[in-house]
C-alpha cells in the first residue's frame, strides 16, 4: 500500500509546483474581484448576491433546495426555471449553507471557478501529451485572456461557472472517440455536459462547448472506415444526449416554457446579432488591442483577446501540426466562433433554423469558444516550439527562453490587459446597515410591496438591499420578464398610485420630492454614504424621501363586487382588462375584475359580464341568456344585437358598487415556502 501511494505521489509530485502557481496567480491578479470582505458594483452586487441570499433563505428557512418562486422581485416571479438563476444544484447552494455570510459565499464561488478553470486546463493538456511546462502556459492563457478578465470584471457568474468545465468536456470527448471504453467515456461526457448546464443554465457557454464536441466528431468521421465510424459516432451521440437530457430535463423543460411566454421569446435577428464583431476589428478584438497611448497598465474597458504572444504560438502549431486531428478540430471550432461573432451568413442560418440559437442574443459571446481553443492551441504551439529549440540550444538557454515566454504572457495578459475591477470596493454589510430608508421599511408590520420611483425599466434594481431585508419590490433587475405583467407596469406609469396599489405597493422611495396627492410623505431619511455611492444608478436605493401609497390594497381580501371579462385571445384580453382598470370609474377598493377564458354556469356573483372577441358555444349562450333574464348586465348585450361595449351602462354598474373590500388579516397568511402560502380563515369572514 505504501509503495502504491509512493508511486502515485511520485507521478503527481512534478505537477505540484504548477498547480500551486495556478492557484496563487489568480489570487494575486483577481484579488480585488474575489476580496472576501468587500464587494464591487456590477452584477456581483446587483444580481448574484441577492439571488444567493434568496437561495439561502429558501434553504435555511424553508428547507427547500429547489426554490421555484422568488417573492421579492417583480411582485413574485419564477426562480428555478430562469436560465440565469443559480440554485442548490451547483457550488452556490452548498456554499450559502456552509458560509454564514452570503457575500463571502458568492465570492468563494468566483474564486473556486477561476482556480478550477486553470487546473482543469492543465489536466487537459497533460492528458493530450503536452509537457507540464506548456500545459502551464495553456492554463495561464485560459485564466487571463481578455474574455475571462471581462467575466470577472462584470461578475457574470453563470458564464464563469460553465467556463471552468470547458477543458473537461474536451478531455472526455477526446477519450470517448479515441479509446476502447467509449461507452464509459460517453456517459462521463454526458455527465460533464450536464454539470456545465447546471453550473451555467443560461447556455452561454454550453452551446459553444457543444459546438467544439461536434467539430471534433466531424474530424473523427472524416477518415477511412467511414461507415463504422458513423455507427460509432451515432451511438456515442445517443448515449451522451440521453445522459445529458436525463440529468437536465428537470430544469430545461420548464425553463423553455418560461422563455416562450417571456420577453426572451424568439429574439429577432437584430437582437441576436447585437454586439457583433466587425471584420475590420478582428485583430484588435481577438489578438491584441491597438489603441491610442498604448501600452497602458490595466486600462479601463472590455476585452476578448488572447494576446499577441499566444497568437504567435497558435500560428506555430498550425504550421507544424496542420494535419493533426485535434489541431484541425480546434482551429475549425475557433473559426466557426469568429464567423458567428461577426454575424456572418452561418450565424444567420443557426439563428433561423437551429435551436437553441433562436433564443440567444449578443453573439460576441461565441468568442468564449475562440479563447478556449486558442489557449489549447497555444499550449500545443509552445510544446512544438521548444521541441524545435531543443535542437539548437542547451538546457540552460532553453530554461531562460521558457521563463521569458511565461513572463511575456503574464505581462501581456495581466499588466497590459484591462482592469479586472475598475469599480470602488464596498463593505456590503455596512451598505445594508446604513440604508436607513429601507431599514425603516423592513421594520414596518404587515405584508406589502415597495417601489423605487426612479425604477421604470430593467435597469439596476435595489435587490441587493431588498432581499436581505425581506422586502418585496414590484420591479427588479432581470433580463427576462412575463410580458403581461410588464404591459401592466408600463400602463401603471400614468396612474401610479392606483395601479401600483393594486399590486400591494404600500411604500415608495424617491431621490427627490414628488407631487402626487395619493402619496403621503412619511419622512426624509439620512443619505447613505457607504452604499455604492460611486455608481449613480444605485443612488436611488437609499431615497432619501419615503412616501406611503394612500391607494394601497392589502395582499388578500374579499370583494363584494365582481366583474367577469371573458375572451378566448388571452394576450388581447389582458390588454383589454388593463385598459379597463385604467378608467376612472374602476375603483379597486369597491370592485374586482375576474378574467375568464370560459363562462361558468353560475354567473349570479357577477354584477357585470363583459364579452370580448370570442365565439360562444351554445352552452355558454344559454348561461348568458339565463344571467340576463335574472337581471344581470351583459356588455355588449348580444341578445339585443349590440356589437360594441356600452360604456354608459358599464359606468352605471361600477357606480352602483358600494361595498368595500374586506381585508384578510396578514397574520392569517401562513408562508410554508416561497412558492406555497396558506390562508387560514375563521368564522368572521
Amino acid at each position: 500500500m505504501k509503495l502504491l501511494l509512493k508511486e502515485k505521489f511520485g507521478k503527481i509530485k512534478p505537477h505540484i509546483p504548477y498547480i500551486i502557481l495556478l492557484i496563487l496567480l489568480p489570487l494575486l491578479f483577481y484579488q480585488r474581484s474575489i476580496h472576501l470582505s468587500y464587494m464591487p458594483g456590477g452584477d456581483y452586487a446587483t444580481y448574484y448576491s441577492p439571488m444567493a441570499e434568496s437561495l439561502k433563505q429558501s434553504l435555511t428557512r424553508y428547507h427547500d433546495p429547489f426554490q421555484l418562486w422568488n417573492p421579492n422581485r417583480y411582485s413574485g416571479t419564477p426562480y428555478f426555471f430562469r436560465g440565469n438563476t443559480l440554485s442548490s444544484d451547483y457550488l452556490l447552494g452548498p456554499l450559502v449553507l456552509i458560509i454564514p455570510s452570503t457575500f463571502v459565499a458568492v465570492k468563494l464561488n468566483y474564486l473556486i471557478d477561476i482556480i478550477l478553470a486553470g487546473i482543469f486546463m492543465y489536466i487537459l493538456m497533460i492528458n493530450i501529451k503536452v509537457d507540464r511546462k506548456f500545459a502551464f502556459i495553456a492554463a495561464l492563457i485560459f485564466l487571463f485572456n481578455g474574455f475571462v478578465v471581462t467575466l470577472m470584471r462584470d461578475g457574470w457568474l453563470t458564464t464563469l461557472n460553465a467556463y471552468a468545465f470547458m477543458p473537461l468536456v474536451l478531455l472526455f470527448t477526446i477519450k470517448l472517440f479515441g479509446e476502447k471504453k467509449w461507452v464509459k467515456y460517453s456517459i462521463i461526457t454526458g455527465i460533464v455536459f450536464a454539470l456545465q448546464i447546471r453550473a451555467g443554465p443560461d447556455l452561454k457557454v454550453f452551446t459553444w462547448t457543444f459546438m467544439a464536441f461536434l467539430t471534433y466528431a466531424f474530424f473523427y468521421l472524416a477518415r477511412k472506415n467511414f461507415v463504422n465510424r458513423l455507427i460509432k459516432t451515432s451511438l456515442i451521440s445517443l448515449i451522451v444526449l440521453s445522459v445529458l437530457f436525463g440529468l437536465i430535463a428537470q430544469r430545461a423543460l420548464p425553463t423553455k416554457e418560461f422563455l416562450d411566454m417571456s420577453s426572451r421569446e424568439k429574439p429577432d435577428w437584430e437582437q441576436f446579432s447585437t454586439r457583433k464583431i466587425e471584420a475590420k476589428n478582428l485583430f484588435n478584438e481577438l489578438i491584441e488591442p491597438i489603441y491610442e497611448g498604448m501600452p497602458k497598465i490595466q486600462r479601463y474597458g472590455t476585452a476578448k483577446h488572447i494576446g499577441i504572444t499566444a497568437f504567435i504560438l497558435i500560428i506555430f502549431v498550425l504550421y507544424k501540426k496542420w494535419n493533426n486531428r485535434l489541431v484541425l478540430s480546434l482551429s475549425s471550432a475557433a473559426i466557426l466562433s469568429i464567423l458567428i461573432a461577426t454575424a456572418s451568413p452561418l450565424a444567420y442560418f443557426l439563428w433561423r433554423y437551429i435551436p437553441p440559437f433562436d433564443y440567444m442574443r449578443y453573439i460576441s459571446r461565441a468568442l468564449v469558444l475562440f479563447v478556449f481553443c486558442g489557449a489549447v492551441l497555444a499550449g500545443m504551439g509552445a510544446h512544438q516550439l521548444f521541441l524545435t529549440l531543443k535542437k539548437r540550444f542547451d538546457d540552460k538557454k532553453i530554461n531562460i527562453i521558457y521563463l521569458s515566454l511565461v513572463a511575456l504572457i503574464l505581462l501581456n495578459l495581466t499588466l497590459f490587459n484591462i482592469n479586472p475591477v475598475p469599480w470602488k470596493l464596498h463593505d456590503p454589510q455596512k451598505a445594508i446597515e446604513n440604508n436607513h430608508i429601507l431599514q425603516y421599511i423592513s421594520k414596518q408590520r404587515g405584508i406589502f410591496r415597495i417601489q423605487t420611483y426612479e425604477t421604470r425599466g430593467i435597469d439596476w434594481g435595489t435587490d441587493f438591499y431588498n432581499i436581505p431585508l425581506g422586502l418585496e419590490h414590484i420591479y427588479s433587475y432581470e433580463p427576462a420578464w412575463y410580458q403581461p405583467y410588464w404591459a401592466y407596469l408600463i400602463k401603471a406609469n400614468s396612474k401610479e398610485a392606483k395601479l401600483w396599489g393594486i399590486l400591494n405597493m404600500k411604500y415608495l422611495t424617491s431621490k427627490s420630492p414628488i407631487e402626487n396627492h395619493d402619496f403621503k410623505l412619511v419622512n426624509e431619511f439620512e443619505k447613505c454614504y457607504v452604499c455604492f455611492d460611486d455608481i449613480e444608478d444605485l443612488e436611488k436605493a437609499y431615497g432619501p424621501y419615503l412616501y406611503e401609497n394612500e391607494l394601497f390594497l392589502p395582499r388578500a381580501y374579499f370583494s363584494g363586487n365582481a366583474v367577469l371579462v371573458f375572451g378566448k385571445d388571452h394576450p388581447k384580453l389582458n390588454d383589454f382588462v388593463i385598459e379597463f382598470i385604467m378608467q376612472d370609474f374602476f375603483d379597486p377598493k369597491h370592485s374586482t375584475i375576474v378574467i375568464g377564458r370560459g363562462i361558468p354556469e353560475d354567473l349570479k356573483k357577477f354584477g357585470l359580464v363583459v364579452v370580448g372577441d370570442a365565439e360562444l358555444t351554445k352552452t355558454e349562450i344559454s348561461y348568458l341568456r339565463r344571467y340576463v333574464s335574472e337581471g344581470g348586465v351583459l356588455s355588449p348585450n348580444i341578445f339585443q344585437e349590440e356589437t360594441t361595449l356600452n360604456i354608459e351602462d358599464i359606468e352605471k354598474v361600477f357606480d352602483s358598487f358600494k361595498a368595500e373590500i374586506k381585508p384578510i388579516d396578514d397574520n392569517s397568511i401562513i408562508t410554508h415556502s416561497f412558492e406555497r402560502k396558506e390562508i387560514k380563515l375563521n368564522g368572521s369572514y
